[in-house]
């Protein structure tokens, strides 16, 4: 397990809420200058997604258009699975 897919996994257990989101963004500014943020956390929570460690309750994607640049965001929600017992 990965410092990021340890890190998530804390964070859900310490959630008041008992949620973890975790986004990404990319594209270019309102100057022009690029835009990159969260590649690391998304692909360790998909990865968790994958071993059956988290339930996504929610997926969403945007963009937005300023000054002619163009940035885009995903943002993943997830739970803890729900056990057999």
């Amino acid at each position: 397990m990965t410092k990021t897919e340890a890190k998530i996994l804390a964070d859900l257990a310490a959630s008041r809420y008992g949620r973890i989101c975790v986004s990404r963004g990319y594209g270019r500014g309102p100057e022009g200058g690029k835009i990159s943020y969260g590649d690391r956390e998304v692909k360790a929570a998909l990865k968790l997604e994958a071993k059956g460690l988290l339930t996504r309750v929610s997926y969403d994607k945007n963009s937005n258009t300023w000054r002619g640049n163009t940035q885009y965001a995903v943002d993943i929600c997830y739970v803890a699975p729900k056990t057999e017992g």
